[in-house]
């Protein structure tokens, strides 16, 4: 069969679909390189050892290995039998090349260990292209169907992305279409009454019904005016432009506005209403105006969704993670099905439910905004329902502290407590002016001398010198930090050393061994309670006298 016989193969398809040939000897490799002829030949790679084979098939990919049997050290049948050992080269065929006569037992063992093929020396050159040329053909067939195979794949997800992409726009202009049918509605609900009410004014009407008319209206225009500000309000803050006016405040007032806010429509409604808060503040940093609304809209919610004779009850706890505000009713209740979606804009799946489904998305929104968490449950559809919002207490070192004028009214001691009629000598030191003057007013209106220092280094020379009872130090300050502080006192003052009260916004049994280890006898965090702080001068003063 003459060379122009032989299967065509590119220069590119055989660079591609590298050969590897095995051989101890050098002149063997390149009668084989030659016996390839220039296109197959570009992809030779050859290789001296069974060992330098091994090395190569760890490295890349071949279509075809051309293997020496006889070779010292490592023989080919040797070689083959690793190569097949091998996840990644298991299926590389085998054509093993020999020089010896067709030795049947030789034969029969290269092909139970995969040879497909065997070669014999001298090797003829159309009868090795021929056999080579075969493998390298099917390899790139191989990797034609791969590649095939992975642009079906990207094509189906491409389809499939475009299915889902086409069923949400879909699903997105059949939400829009059901908001503006519902706004329509919502809309047309007020103004009805809003309109006939204008009628009836016309006939000059008499006292009795021209009250009725006015309070209608004023019903109907807050009801459209709660409607507009819900709308304004998910529309900033989807495009980013409302911002929390925080400050110190408590929720148990935050939860008492929003109470009055629907009292007389719960109360119109038949249904009664419990309210639970604790006796002490519930301090949270927060935007007030906004912690109303929401605690407004899950109560507003709860009424909308319970009978006439329902109960709905209003608590709110301060524990580790927070101040919990929880709004629970004995009303129609939510499908299980329906609650992870409940939060969502426009949701509104509840028989008999009105309005645009904005109220909890808000709510939602805006406790994300506190970094808090809000969350709905319900054991069924006419069990009842549960909303609970979780705002984090401040936990930064700075602006945490400032107590109010009211708190200080609301802690004066009573006279006759134990140690009450016995004065401290207190050192202050704390760098956020607010936060240690009103500390200091506070102490000084239950009977206390007080020192301030606002620079940690000159305090401490106070300290030193006027030797106070009790020193109570912030923790966060700039120029030197509270442990430092301590840890300087103790040296100083050895024996003498007065009580040292750290005030911090961490308070998590790490951070309270760090004081401790610092050299501090209390641990305070802030924002502290003024009943706190006194209970524990108290406890000081109780010492002292026993003392």
């Amino acid at each position: 069969m003459g060379r122009d016989s032989q299967p065509s193969i590119s220069v590119e398809l055989a660079r591609d679909c590298a050969i590897l040939a095995v051989d101890d000897n050098p002149a063997n490799l390149v009668a084989i390189e030659a016996a390839l002829g220039e296109d197959l030949a570009t992809g030779l790679v050859k290789a001296t050892s069974g060992r330098q084979a091994l090395k190569l098939l760890l490295e890349r990919d071949f279509a075809v290995a051309l293997i020496d049997v006889q070779m010292p050290e490592m023989d080919g049948f040797e070689t083959a039998q690793l190569i097949r050992s091998r996840q990644r080269s298991k299926h590389l065929p085998i054509i093993f090349v020999t020089a010896y006569g067709r030795d049947e037992a030789a034969i029969e063992r290269g092909y139970s260990l995969g040879a497909v093929d065997f070669l014999f020396k001298p090797i003829i050159p159309p009868i090795i292209r021929t056999k080579v040329g075969v493998f390298v053909e099917l390899s790139h067939q191989a990797e034609r169907l791969q590649a095939l195979e992975r642009a079906n794949q990207e094509r189906r997800f491409a389809e499939a992305r475009q299915r889902w992409e086409a069923e949400e726009l879909r699903r997105d202009n059949e939400r829009k279409d059901q908001f503006i049918a519902m706004l329509a509605h919502e809309l047309r609900n007020p103004l009805m009454p809003i309109v006939t009410a204008v009628e009836l004014l016309k006939g000059e009407p008499d006292a009795p019904t021209l009250d009725r008319v006015r309070a209608a209206m004023e019903r109907q225009l807050g009801t459209l005016r709660r409607l507009v500000d819900d709308l304004l309000d998910i529309a900033r803050i989807t495009s980013g432009k409302i911002t929390l006016r925080r400050g110190r405040g408590d929720m148990r007032e935050v939860v008492e506005q929003a109470v009055e806010a629907n009292r007389l429509s719960i109360e119109d409604s038949g249904q009664s209403l419990e309210v639970h808060c604790p006796d002490f503040p519930v301090w949270v940093h927060g935007d007030s105006v906004r912690l109303v609304q929401v605690v407004s809209n899950l109560i507003s919610n709860a009424s909308r969704y319970t009978p006439e004779g329902g109960a709905i009850r209003v608590d709110c706890t301060l524990d580790p993670e927070g101040a919990r505000v929880r709004v629970t009713d004995d009303g129609r209740g939510i499908d299980p099905s329906f609650l992870p979606k409940i939060f969502d804009l426009f949701a509104q799946a509840r028989d008999g439910g009105h309005g645009l489904g904005l109220g909890l998305s808000l709510v939602k929104r805006l406790v994300d905004m506190h970094g808090g968490t809000v969350s709905a449950s319900s054991e069924g559809e006419g069990k009842g329902s549960t909303f609970e919002i979780l705002i984090p207490v401040r936990s930064t070192l700075r602006d945490t502290g400032a107590l109010s004028s009211d708190s200080i009214k609301a802690a004066a001691p009573p006279a006759t407590l134990p140690g009450a009629d016995l004065t401290l000598q207190i050192q202050l030191i704390d760098d956020e002016d607010d936060i240690r003057q009103t500390m200091a007013m506070l102490l000084q209106s239950w009977g206390h001398h007080v020192t301030e220092d606002s620079d940690p280094e000159a305090a401490i020379e106070h300290v030193v010198k006027n030797k106070p009872d009790v020193v109570i130090v912030d923790l966060g300050m700039p120029t030197m930090d509270g442990l430092t502080v301590a840890r300087t006192l103790t040296e100083r003052c050895g024996a003498d050393r007065p009580t040292l009260i750290a005030l911090t916004g961490y308070g998590s049994d790490k951070d309270r061994a760090r004081t401790k280890e610092a050299g501090f006898d209390a641990h305070m965090v802030k924002p502290v309670e003024p009943a706190e702080l006194q209970t524990k001068l108290r406890e000081l003063a109780k010492a002292r006298l026993s003392g």
